[in-house]
């Protein structure tokens, strides 16, 4: 499943086999290995804006889509652009 979030400012476009788990994760703070922006801090408020079925590859196609927004990582700068996109996907 590919996500689009919002977590402490910033919008992540990501993949994983469990969003619930996903979530809770990063509601946590659980991220290691995950390439961080400067600024983010834990507990971060956090809001799924959309999803869609789709693997890694699909994920990686969404990032290159938007990456005139890209910060780093899987993390962009929160922009009208990506929330009109993610309002066109499922709800979660």
């Amino acid at each position: 499943m590919v996500y689009i979030i919002y977590l402490g400012g910033y919008l992540k476009i990501g993949y994983t086999t469990d969003m619930r788990q996903r979530m809770r994760a990063l509601r946590l703070g659980h991220v290691r290995g995950m390439v961080l922006p400067l600024g983010l801090t834990f507990p971060a408020e956090i809001e799924i804006l959309g999803v869609l079925p789709g693997d890694q590859k699909l994920e990686h196609t969404l990032q290159l889509m938007f990456k005139q927004y890209k910060i780093t990582g899987e993390f962009f700068h929160d922009n009208d652009e990506i929330r009109a996109f993610a309002k066109g996907l499922f709800p979660y």
